[in-house]
């Protein structure tokens, strides 16, 4: 993933010390070469307490982005109370930088939830849950699912991968599959994933992925339109990129408008 800015950053430790992030930072350097742009703040008290502080230093060191890690210790307080959560989220208002908020999920509500007072569900403009799975005990390779639970502006966004591989003394990133969360994956891209190990009928795909007939006819439709399925004889497969698609031709775009009966 491409940034489109690159900003100074001020880290707002509430639960580590400076030598456990000072030896994180130095892990994952190989894969963040601007790390000596992040600045490291410990946080002894509430972020409302601090908000003179934070401000002065945004404008000394030219901060763009702040990262509170993490939220029930920086609203102060029971982080269940309403009172608490709101005057967190006033503060960030008052500071006036772009914010992104680390914070515990709740046990319950499909882990949509951050913990404590719904108004921390509510007063966030966007919210993403992250989910960790290892391929085996031992493995020197872990899988972080991101979902895209809330946005107040924009589109839900499709979950993304994200590979982590832990070296002696380096930790990498890279894009990583989001298989492992099937209960997270649109229609599609479970089609995708199943599609992945050869060609399949539809009646094949309805059985092994659990579907009904009208989800995934119109599923495949739509994977088709958008050239990254194709089907031969009565086989549905992975399109080759190298190939024209059918569907790119105008033709094809005027009976995308109302799909064709698609047998089994």
């Amino acid at each position: 993933y491409t940034p489109s800015s690159k900003k100074k950053v001020l880290y707002m430790d509430y639960e580590s010390d400076r030598w456990t992030f000072a030896k994180r930072l130095k892990m994952v350097s190989p894969s963040f070469p601007t790390t000596g742009n992040i600045f490291y703040h410990k946080n002894p008290s509430a972020l409302s307490d601090q908000i003179d502080s934070v401000k002065n230093n945004i404008k000394k060191f030219d901060i763009g982005l702040i990262i509170i890690d993490a939220a029930a210790a920086a609203a102060g307080g029971r982080p269940e109370d309403a009172e608490n959560a709101l005057r967190f989220f006033n503060a960030i208002k008052r500071i006036g930088v772009t914010t992104l908020v680390l914070g515990h999920e709740t046990k319950t509500e499909n882990n949509s939830y951050p913990f404590g007072s719904v108004f921390f569900y509510n007063s966030f403009r966007n919210i993403w849950n992250a989910s960790s799975q290892q391929d085996d005990l031992g493995s020197d390779v872990r899988n972080i699912g991101l979902f895209h639970r809330k946005s107040n502006e924009d589109k839900i966004m499709a979950p993304r991968g994200v590979r982590v591989y832990f070296g002696k003394d380096k930790v990498e990133f890279s894009k990583g599959p989001t298989d492992f969360w099937e209960q997270e994956q649109t229609v599609s891209s479970r089609i995708y994933s199943l599609l992945r190990d050869g060609g399949k009928r539809q009646i094949e795909i309805i059985k092994e992925l659990d579907l009904n007939k009208g989800t995934a006819t119109r599923a495949l439709h739509r994977m088709q339109a958008k050239g990254t399925v194709e089907k031969e004889g009565e086989n549905f497969f992975i399109r080759d990129k190298s190939k024209p698609s059918i569907f790119d031709s105008p033709t094809a775009q005027k009976i995308i408008e109302k799909p064709p009966f698609m047998d089994d």
